[in-house]
């Protein structure tokens, strides 16, 4: 299992997500799982256009979580200032 919890942009484009999203794709791990980050923008601002870019077998949390061999990972893209 690998978990990434956020700021997979520098500057929150789409393009830079998608990059990373395909290159986190192909890691050779069972359960791959993402969470947006504060520098992720994309994700709070196009929410829906962002759910439609992750790739099949990567698990992205928004609100929500995923129970993994008795593991319980929460993930909250969204933060306040």
């Amino acid at each position: 299992m690998i978990v990434h919890a956020g700021n997979i942009t520098k500057n929150g484009t789409p393009a830079e997500a998608v990059d990373f999203l395909q290159w986190f794709a192909r890691l050779n791990y069972d359960y791959k799982i993402f969470i947006a980050g504060t520098h992720d923008h994309f994700f709070e601002e196009e929410p829906k256009l962002a759910r439609r870019l992750i790739p099949a077998g990567v698990i992205y949390l928004e609100e929500s979580g995923v129970e993994i061999g008795g593991m319980k990972i929460w993930g909250s893209p969204y933060h306040s200032f």
